[in-house]
């Protein structure tokens, strides 16, 4: 249903669809700088995060908190026709983050995100086979060495296609 969101969204060993009824313009989940908005974790399947503006994420609580607004381990999520904005970690995926996944990210608006410490300020993928489409991926900032819109590290089956990455900026040496 439309509204504000204040809390962070656990999909852990399980696949489903998390989908909001009239979209991101409306419909909000906000973190409050206490964690990733939304974590996937062990899900073998494809769960599905369609809809919603995800906001204020500081990433999941582990020791370099990456992924400010979705984090995705072991998993493989379908993330599409979200709003990924103002999220900020102290570790890579300012944005979005993803370690040992193959999410699908499609048709999303990844703005004005940032991986304080690290990389990928916009999304970061460590050891993963993402397929990132159609996506708006601008405005992102890292102060690390690479990667301020699409950090890649050990992705060798990653696809990126048809997007537009723009204007993101890395501070780095």
């Amino acid at each position: 249903r439309p509204g504000s969101y204040f809390e962070n969204v656990f999909i852990v060993g399980k696949d489903i669809v998390v989908r909001s009824e009239h979209g991101p313009n409306v419909t909000e989940i906000n973190a409050g700088q206490a964690g990733a908005c939304v974590v996937f974790e062990d899900n073998p399947g494809s769960s599905r995060l369609a809809g919603f503006t995800l906001t204020n994420g500081s990433g999941k609580p582990d020791f370099l908190n990456r992924g400010g607004a979705i984090h995705s381990k072991y998993s493989a999520p379908i993330i599409e026709n979200c709003v990924v904005v103002g999220n900020m970690v102290n570790g890579d995926g300012g944005g979005i983050y993803t370690i040992h996944s193959s999410p699908v990210i499609r048709n999303n608006v990844i703005r004005d995100n940032e991986a304080s410490w690290y990389n990928g300020g916009g999304i970061g993928c460590w050891a993963s086979s993402p397929i990132i489409e159609g996506n708006i991926i601008e405005l992102n900032r890292t102060p690390g060495n690479s990667g301020a819109g699409i950090m890649l590290v050990q992705c060798e089956l990653a696809t990126i296609k048809g997007n537009v990455i723009r204007d993101n900026v890395s501070g780095g040496e």
